[in-house]
């Protein structure tokens, strides 16, 4: 894989929750009031967090069995205005290594985005509470595609918009469904073992390399032989 990466990864593509910051708290807490808010049954924190990654609908449809349509819009508009609330009563904390490895990467010339289950209006926001914002060059939500993870559709808007071929990029994620996401895409991947995702599920998916922590990523022989590169 070394040799096949070398001169080629341009490009980082990275999920948010449980690769670039810990949101869990922040997750669980948004959830349950926006179901405590509807007269909604509130599920354990472990179903809450079976979860996570999931597309928004879905989500609901997982932690209410059996509710209407109806009624996830209704959980939409209410959880948006109880986000705004509890991502700063429970900020995410951007894990170790995050800040110099995307300085690095960018330092040398490699772009840098986030593909997520996330709104892109709460990435952008979540971003800019941590004040690192300014470290991605590109960012795609949930709301401009039309099909969800491990659907290739969102690396392949991202992969549009540098005008890049998928052999030049590399998926991050902390899941199996980030890391299908990028094989259906044709990029290389490279799971972390730090986030939400399952360990079994993760390896199970085949990722190109596992790192136990960011600062891996740029020493690790999947982009160390083309680090120093200048792309831009």
């Amino acid at each position: 894989m070394a040799n096949a990466t070398r001169q080629m990864v341009q490009l980082v593509i990275f999920d948010f929750d449980g690769t670039i910051a810990h949101t869990h708290p922040l997750i669980i807490a948004t959830i349950q009031q926006t179901l405590r808010e509807l007269n909604l049954p509130v599920p354990s924190e472990q179903i809450i967090s079976e979860g996570i990654g999931m597309e928004f609908r879905d989500c609901y449809r997982h932690y209410v069995p059996g509710i209407s349509e109806a009624m996830i819009d209704r959980c939409a508009q209410t959880h948006r205005r109880v986000f705004e609330t509890t991502r700063h009563t429970y900020p995410p904390l951007l894990y170790p290594h995050v800040v110099e490895t995307l300085t690095t990467l960018r330092q040398q010339h490699i772009f840098t985005s986030i593909a997520s289950a996330r709104t892109t209006r709460e990435l952008r926001d979540l971003l800019a509470d941590m004040q690192v914002d300014h470290l991605f060059d590109y960012i795609i939500g949930s709301e401009e595609v039309t099909a969800v993870k491990p659907d290739p559709e969102a690396i392949l808007l991202t992969l549009r918009h540098f005008q890049l071929a998928p052999t030049q990029a590399l998926m991050v994620g902390d899941m199996d469904v980030d890391i299908l996401m990028g094989k259906n895409a044709g990029t290389h991947t490279c799971g972390v073992t730090y986030g939400y995702g399952a360990p079994l599920a993760l390896q199970q998916s085949h990722p190109d390399t596992l790192i136990p922590s960011m600062n891996l990523l740029t020493s690790s022989t999947l982009l160390s032989s083309c680090l120093g590169k200048s792309y831009r």
